[in-house]
């Protein structure tokens, strides 16, 4: 007969993080203990993240596979994780953790017309409030 368990709680962490675009930024997970030890995985806005997602330089577990690491923020990085683990005795999901990316102001060059040289650059500024 086997024994499994897997405690309710997680331990406390942040649930908000702001961060500018370029940077990197560790979300922790802070899980509950459990036996066997539980596997972590990450869902970002309701979606679980996979291999495709997390096998880049750009976003990855850390070496002991809870936190999620993202490095060169982007906007589209922006958005809801959550931390989820499980084993045997079941699924636990953590906090919802809100990650805002911050933009700068960027250049994107339009070019009127085929071949004309005369170029428009078009301004945007990215802004949330926290």
């Amino acid at each position: 007969m086997m024994f499994s368990d897997l405690k309710e709680r997680f331990g406390k962490v942040n649930t908000t993080y702001v961060a500018n675009i370029n940077t990197s930024v560790v979300l922790k997970c802070n899980p509950p203990s459990g036996y066997p030890l539980p596997s972590v995985s990450w869902v970002k806005d309701g979606r679980l993240l996979g291999n495709k997602e997390l096998g880049t330089s750009n976003m990855r577990l850390t070496k002991k596979k809870k936190n999620l690491f993202i490095r060169k923020l982007k906007t589209r990085k922006t958005g809801k994780y959550q931390c989820v683990v499980k084993n045997f005795a079941g699924t636990r999901r953590g906090p919802v953790i809100s990650l805002i990316v911050k933009g700068n102001i960027m250049a994107n060059r339009w070019r009127r017309g085929g071949g004309v040289s005369s170029s428009v650059y078009i301004l945007m500024e990215h802004s949330f409030s926290t």
